[in-house]
């Protein structure tokens, strides 16, 4: 199972074919944008890579939409980005769905400090999942499924 962190390069990804449809249906979600912008990206005034604007890409997007929103509805999906812009505890957050999904939260007493001092970042969730010994690949990257092919970093 796959546990995706970046929206952008998920879009990208998607629109490449390196994630498949099982990997997104069966995948959590705790995106590093506001849900707005992940279902609407153009309602954030964010700038587009221009592949998105393609019919192709328009279609890998409402995929991936179709697919948080299903998520959304069984439990696979979080949000730390408020629509207020404000971000509530990244890592405890996160540590939730965890649990909720039927994996080993991340809330050591490590985690509550970086929470704290702002210091999330995808591979620092990286860091944390290998260091409890989480199953769950980890994405964030337009690599990811090329290099987990090859039996490198996932």
């Amino acid at each position: 199972m796959i546990l995706f962190l970046s929206f952008t390069s998920l879009w990208s990804a998607l629109l490449r074919n390196e994630i498949s449809a099982e990997e997104l249906d069966a995948g959590l979600f705790y995106l590093g944008c506001s849900r707005a912008h992940a279902l609407d990206p153009t309602s954030t005034g964010a700038s587009l890579n221009s592949e998105w604007l393609t019919d192709e890409g328009k279609a890998a997007h409402q995929n991936l939409v179709l697919a948080l929103k299903k998520a959304e509805s069984t439990g696979r999906c979080r949000w730390f980005k408020q629509p207020n812009g404000k971000q509530l505890l990244p890592f405890t957050l996160l540590s939730d769905l965890l649990e909720t999904n039927g994996f080993r939260r991340m809330v050591l007493p490590e985690v509550i400090d970086r929470d704290e001092a702002g210091t999330y970042s995808y591979p620092e969730v990286r860091r944390q999942l290998e260091d409890i010994g989480s199953p769950l690949k980890v994405f964030y990257a337009p690599s990811f499924e090329r290099a987990s092919k090859r039996g490198g970093a996932s």
